[in-house]
């Protein structure tokens, strides 16, 4: 007998304001979920709140970020600490102090 094979099959049928609302309901800070909610609310109406979120352009979703917040985007957005060059600084640090 022959096996039965499926093609892949993208994750589809979730609509952007359903995923906005399932995210924002797993923020349990009020000042943070208020933040999340005026971003996502635009997001919804700009991009329609039908819409696959399977489907959105990750470059596009991006852009509007830019778009909508414009240089505050920039400034929300640290740099990951570098540990290992804080770690050398300190024992450098350390051993200076010893001498």
């Amino acid at each position: 007998m022959g096996a039965v094979r499926t093609l892949p099959t993208v994750a589809a049928g979730v609509r952007l304001a359903d995923a906005a609302k399932m995210f924002l309901g797993t923020i349990t800070v009020d000042n943070t979920r208020r933040g999340y909610t005026a971003a996502l609310d635009r997001l919804v109406r700009d991009f329609g709140a039908d819409t696959d979120v399977a489907l959105l352009d990750p470059d596009r979703v991006s852009g509007w970020f830019v778009f909508v917040r414009g240089r505050e985007v920039a400034q929300d957005i640290q740099p990951p600490v570098d540990r290992a060059g804080v770690s050398v600084r300190l024992v450098a640090q350390a051993e200076m102090a010893d001498r």
